[in-house]
């Protein structure tokens, strides 16, 4: 089985601002930046970080958080 590779975007609960995600809960995925500032509209008014990471051939690498996509207040 291919896995995959490419781009994906984690939306963590507030507890992962500090960042440590370990202790954190995922709140959804997103695979484009496009994608992540859509579907977080939908978790307007939580305390919410997006987190990107670099998938290469299934395994997760490079986590870096995204300040800049903002989840709706």
């Amino acid at each position: 089985m291919k896995k995959w590779t490419g781009k994906c975007f984690v939306l963590y609960d507030g507890r992962a601002k500090s960042g440590d995600t370990d202790d954190a809960s995922v709140l959804i995925t997103a695979h484009s930046e496009q994608e992540a500032r859509k579907d977080g509209r939908e978790w307007s008014g939580y305390d919410a970080i997006w987190y990107e990471y670099d998938v290469v051939k299934g395994v997760a690498t490079n986590e870096k958080a995204r300040w800049d996509i903002k989840v709706p207040a």
